[in-house]
């Protein structure tokens, strides 16, 4: 797991202690999504891990957040709770995984084929390329130009 961030003291780990946690330190926000390295982005709050407990937990499943569009900028697939926001955009779209919570992920990793992450990457590459584009911003002011007949 690699964990970007001020400090790993933060997030109360000891990465000295586990080989499995690699601490990658901070970046300039627009460079980040260039240093970003793994298999997945998780997108997830909680003060209570592998629960989804306290006020990020619960401003989570109404917001998408910031975390999951610099994870896909990055052509990361992102891992998303079942109640939050992105859930069906994360299903319908084919871009990470969604559980009820993080013990889920182990056997989530072991039921994925490499064909069908493989396509859970060309799904990401997709969306990403859309977000570094600004294809939302670009369509909503098309849209709204539409509406005002200013076309």
């Amino acid at each position: 797991m690699n964990i970007y961030g001020p400090n790993p003291e933060f997030y109360g780990l000891d990465v000295e202690k586990r080989e499995n946690i690699r601490f990658k330190g901070s970046y300039d926000h627009e460079a980040l999504p260039t240093m970003l390295e793994g298999s997945f982005g998780l997108v997830w709050a909680s003060t209570a891990y592998p629960q989804k407990v306290g006020r990020d937990a619960e401003y989570q499943r109404y917001n998408a957040p910031h975390k999951a569009s610099l994870y896909l900028a990055a052509d990361l697939p992102i891992i998303v709770s079942s109640d939050s926001a992105l859930a069906t955009f994360v299903e319908r779209q084919g871009i990470g995984l969604v559980v009820d919570d993080l013990d889920q992920l182990t056997e989530k990793y072991k039921e994925l084929t490499e064909e069908r992450y493989a396509d859970i990457l060309e799904n990401t590459r997709r969306i990403g390329r859309m977000i570094r584009e600004n294809f939302p911003i670009k369509k909503a002011v098309i849209q709204m130009l539409e509406l005002l007949e200013w076309r």
